[in-house]
């Protein structure tokens, strides 16, 4: 296709339809003066996550001098205490997708430098331990070890904001909560409490991406992203910028469904 086989002659308008994804599908609208409208399949032609950035930024320079002012841009920062907890970790590939979906609705705009960092996000699986002593290290490596559970597969579908005037979260949520999601969650209460740690709140399968969003965020429904946990990790947490180290990582039982066939 090109503008003599459209007949194109540079009085037209145009409009793009559909959503901003990787090479998702896309309607080119072309107006004439006459009144007629043509609709034209396209192929969106950005690639990868960072070309989608760009263009959400609206241009590479735009991209630059947004993240010179983010980078330099004086903010407050409050020495938080190091913590110790269980996460499991998106891998690459799940990763890549969370934050292409986030970059596509334009969240990363809307949250500036309030956004967790990608290599922060997790799903927790107990609560924070704020004793960062060698001997609270020593209990929770042990109960890293008693773990027994099978792994779990969740399916992240929506986006969504939940809090208050003070703090307000952004976060993934996923579909349900998987029996297998619950009984993990239940190992590593358990396996705690043989070593005399207390890990008292219950968790949901969600992945925060930011703890002090700007504003409130209606929920958004997206293409249900698959995440299959198959190993737990041990996290220290802190530092500026804060940021997790691990300690210790344990891989999870086979799922009990799939080894039926």
């Amino acid at each position: 296709m090109n503008r003599l086989t459209r007949g194109i002659d540079g009085t037209e308008t145009f409009d793009v339809v559909g959503e901003r994804r990787r090479r998702s599908d896309l309607v080119l609208v072309i107006h004439r003066l006459n009144g007629e409208s043509i609709d034209v399949p396209m192929t969106c032609g950005l690639d990868t996550t960072e070309e989608l950035s760009i263009y959400g930024a609206g241009g590479a320079l735009q991209r630059f001098a947004q993240d010179s002012w983010l980078h330099y841009r004086p903010k407050e920062t409050t020495v938080t205490p190091p913590r110790l907890l269980f996460i499991a970790k998106p891998p690459p590939e799940v990763l890549d997708a969370m934050q292409a979906t986030v970059m596509e609705r334009g969240l990363d705009a809307r949250l500036g430098r309030e956004m967790f960092s990608a290599k922060n996000w997790h799903q927790s699986l107990s609560d924070r331990n704020f004793d960062a002593s060698e001997r609270s290290r020593q209990q929770m490596l042990r109960a890293g070890a008693r773990v027994r559970a099978h792994v779990c597969t969740l399916a992240l579908n929506r986006i969504r904001g939940q809090g208050s005037d003070i703090s307000t979260h952004w976060a993934y949520h996923a579909r349900g909560k998987p029996a297998n999601f619950t009984a993990l969650v239940d190992a590593v209460r358990a396996a705690l409490r043989e070593e005399g740690v207390g890990s008292e709140n219950g968790h949901t399968p969600h992945v925060t991406i930011s703890y002090e969003a700007p504003d409130q965020l209606k929920t958004i429904h997206i293409t249900p992203i698959p995440w299959t946990i198959n190993e737990i990790l041990l996290v220290k947490g802190g530092g500026n910028p804060y940021r997790y180290h691990e300690l210790g990582r344990w891989p999870l039982l086979p799922d009990r469904q799939a080894s039926l066939f």
